[in-house]
């Protein structure tokens, strides 16, 4: 009976390190952080043009030292938009995209319980997206033949002292709803100027 008693404390002592262990990993365990991908514009009709390629150029710019708040960076999601929207059809011309902003700012706002801007202890962080380009359909000789322009900006607040995850989330958010005016507004003026040369309709 002794030994019998012995063996069924052993599993119990086995049993319950072994509980202990697991619950000790889950506990351990850091989640993994969300992923983000660009805003995708793939769902919606392709820009067709008459040129036989893409050149996307970006002009040198200081930024608001922002950009790391933001899980997919504003000129990599314009990339991205050139991507999903500018096709090209034709045997001469170049069709260009010159990004000559695309950047994230963040100001430190003090604002009043009341909501009114004021010089204080509790403040807000303002979270801006500044997007800024122009395509272009280039000649064969260099010349500019047609280009359009648009240019997008758009401010969201942030309560200060956020945490990364809820500040990732919304400058993705923000984001997203940049590059979704830049489209509204890019596709408008290529529209109205490009004439002949935008091949889709």
């Amino acid at each position: 009976i002794r030994a019998v008693r012995r063996g069924l404390s052993l599993r119990l002592v086995l049993i319950l390190a072994g509980l202990s262990l697991v619950v000790s990993a889950c506990g351990s365990s850091t989640p993994e952080p969300p992923k983000y991908p660009a805003p995708s514009f793939a769902s919606e009709l392709p820009l067709t043009f008459d040129a036989q390629r893409i050149e996307v150029r970006s002009v040198d710019w200081t930024n608001g030292g922002a950009d790391s708040d933001f899980p997919v960076s504003p000129i990599d999601a314009v990339r991205s938009w050139a991507q999903d929207r500018l096709h090209v059809k034709g045997h001469e011309n170049v069709l260009r995209l010159v990004i000559f902003r695309a950047t994230g700012l963040r100001v430190d706002m003090p604002y009043r319980a009341d909501g009114k801007p004021v010089s204080g202890n509790k403040t807000v962080e303002e979270e801006e997206i500044v997007v800024n380009a122009t395509l272009e359909i280039v000649a064969p000789d260099g010349g500019t033949i047609h280009s359009a322009s648009a240019s997008v900006s758009e401010a969201r607040n942030l309560a200060h002292g956020a945490s990364r995850d809820d500040r990732q989330q919304a400058c993705y958010e923000l984001l997203r709803d940049v590059m979704a005016k830049f489209d509204q507004e890019m596709e408008a003026q290529i529209r109205d100027i490009f004439g002949p040369y935008l091949l889709s309709r």
